[in-house]
């Protein structure tokens, strides 16, 4: 899963090469999937999803 998987998947996509099961495996956008699923919450960040689920935000998540 990632949150868009697009950034990742051009990543993992380019050690095809040195790594081809991890660039053959299946991504799963939870960006798309929450713009499916959650009927607005404000934001479709990390963030927000969390404060619209009520999950605290991780201690070791003040980056964002």
């Amino acid at each position: 899963m990632a949150h868009p998987a697009s950034t990742e998947a051009g990543i993992i996509g380019r050690q095809a090469t040195h790594c081809p099961a991890l660039a053959a495996t299946p991504l799963l956008d939870t960006l798309r999937l929450a713009k499916t699923v959650v009927p607005g919450p404000g934001s479709y960040g990390l963030d927000g999803l969390l404060g619209y689920y009520g999950i605290p935000k991780p201690a070791l998540r003040g980056w964002a």
